[in-house]
């Protein structure tokens, strides 16, 4: 009998002992977990304060600083009244008048194309609406919204050049305007290897190394060498060379609710509520009417 009480107790000893070690294993499990869950919540990048955002400085201020081009009309240019005109401007506009209700809430900064990107990054400007290609290679320096207008890069020259097409300028002795972006580079020599290439500061400098004779040439977004062959002199344009691109509204970096509101903005415009608008201006200096909203889905199905 007394061993029999001996073992039973020694069982009941082992059994508070194995309970106990249980209740230590969990609670040493749980405070690791809750360790890990501090750490990482202490480590992940944390949601943005609003009240740093550009779009909260810009409401609190209450007027908008855009950087634009005065060179490059029909998108950007000095009107006879001295004042900023063209289609960026107003897109500009449509954006201010989301904003305050009223358009007039707006600066305009020229901005040489060489500084634009340190203009925005800075905060120099809240914007910028120069005509500005989505390209690769720029997706790493600046953020862009959704593409504002369709675009691409084509060849205008003066109308006594003596080719027939734009492969004909594709010579040593002739020699094509552009400005320093790879992109350029890189249509030039995928397209037209044997041509010369002349780099200049901006669209004014090439035209008028064109209509000296400095160059035969110069590459220049689609619409503006459209505008610029139906409104000039003694003006050719040749056509699209390359990749169909999208113009777009340019921004700094690791601002999230600023690049949302204007990339919503822009949506609105090509898509939605704003396409009114939108038309209005796009019919105004291209003299067509804009793609319909419906053009914005990415699924048509059958009627």
């Amino acid at each position: 009998m007394a061993l029999a009480s001996q073992s039973r107790a020694r069982t009941a000893v082992h059994m508070q002992r194995s309970m106990t070690m249980q209740r230590y294993l969990a609670t040493t499990m749980r405070l690791a977990a809750f360790v890990v869950v501090a750490l990482a919540t202490a480590c992940a990048p944390s949601a943005q304060d609003p009240g740093t955002s550009k779009l909260y400085e810009v409401q609190k201020r209450g007027r908008l600083i855009v950087g634009v081009t005065s060179e490059i009309p029909p998108f950007g240019f000095i009107g006879p009244d001295g004042q900023m005109q063209g289609f960026d401007i107003d897109i500009a506009k449509i954006i201010a008048k989301g904003l305050f209700e009223g358009s007039d809430n707006i600066e305009f900064k020229k901005t040489a194309f060489a500084a634009r990107w340190t203009a925005a990054n800075s905060g120099e400007i809240d914007f910028g609406i120069m005509v500005t290609t989505i390209w690769p290679d720029r997706l790493a320096r600046i953020n862009f919204t959704r593409g504002y207008i369709r675009s691409a890069m084509s060849v205008l020259s003066r109308d006594d050049v003596k080719v027939s097409g734009i492969q004909d300028f594709n010579k040593p002795d002739y020699t094509m305007a552009i400005l320093n972006t790879p992109s350029e580079y890189d249509l030039m020599k995928a397209n037209l290897p044997a041509m010369k290439t002349l780099v200049l500061a901006s669209e004014a400098d090439m035209l008028t190394a064109v209509r000296t004779g400095r160059a035969q040439a110069l590459l220049v977004d689609a619409p503006v060498a459209a505008w610029r062959a139906g409104s000039l002199p003694n003006l050719k344009n040749w056509g699209i060379i390359g990749p169909q691109t999208q113009d777009a509204i340019f921004m700094r970096q690791n601002d999230f609710q600023w690049w949302y509101y204007l990339d919503a903005m822009v949506g609105e415009m090509r898509c939605g509520s704003l396409y009114e608008d939108y038309k209005a201006a796009y019919s105004k200096w291209f003299k067509v009417d804009p793609p319909p909203p419906s053009s914005c889905l990415a699924f048509k199905g059958e009627d």
